[in-house]
């Protein structure tokens, strides 16, 4: 119950002496009764913000975006006993972010079930990088982050682990669980049809 307590959006700094820890290792401190609130603590304090900006964009509102960074990160605690440090803690979470959010979307009836195409795309940078940062840094931020509400669950999910939260593509195919060049795919038929209902004037 103690941990439920804590289980809050943290201000202020990170609890002295566990700092510079990797989260790994915070993780593995989970399971020591004398560092564990600590060790929590630092957690919530380092990724919140990462948590509830995924959630606030995929999910369009913020209020409920706090239960769902609550929730994310009471399951980091109830899973503590089950983690295996493995170096991507933070796939680890944006996982856990990723399939509640999924589960809220679907319980409001925002969900469009649609089955992407899959394309095949080279390795180079994606070209389409460049634009969707320029128009998230503009005056019609405001219309993209309304847009994205309108685009299919997967895709909205790629584009905003990709382009707002800075996940590479072997990351957002961890979160999602799909293959690499299908997250490429998403991403790219993403990124086109956000320009589309751009150009339309969010009609669609």
């Amino acid at each position: 119950m103690a941990a439920q307590r804590r289980l809050r959006i943290v201000e202020g700094s990170v609890p002295e002496g566990i700092e510079d820890l990797a989260d790994d290792q915070l993780m593995l401190l989970l399971n020591r009764v004398s560092q564990k609130e600590r060790a929590f603590e630092a957690l919530i304090h380092r990724h919140q913000r990462l948590v509830l900006a995924y959630a606030t964009r995929f999910l369009g509102d913020r209020s409920l975006a706090r239960e769902v960074t609550q929730e994310v990160f009471l399951t980091v605690w109830t899973e503590r006993e089950s983690y295996r440090p493995s170096g991507r803690f933070r796939a680890y979470l944006m996982t856990i972010a990723f399939n509640r959010c999924q589960i809220v979307a679907r319980q409001r009836g925002t969900a469009r079930r649609k089955q992407p195409e899959l394309e095949s795309r080279g390795e180079q940078r994606d070209p389409a990088d460049a634009p969707i940062e320029r128009l998230l840094e503009s005056e019609r931020a405001a219309q993209v982050r309304a847009v994205l509400l309108d685009i299919d669950e997967r895709k909205r999910a790629a584009l905003i682990l990709r382009f707002c939260d800075e996940l590479s593509y072997e990351e957002i195919a961890a979160v999602t669980g799909q293959p690499r060049g299908t997250v490429k795919a998403q991403v790219s038929r993403g990124l086109k049809r956000l320009r589309e209902m751009l150009c339309e004037g969010h009609r669609s």
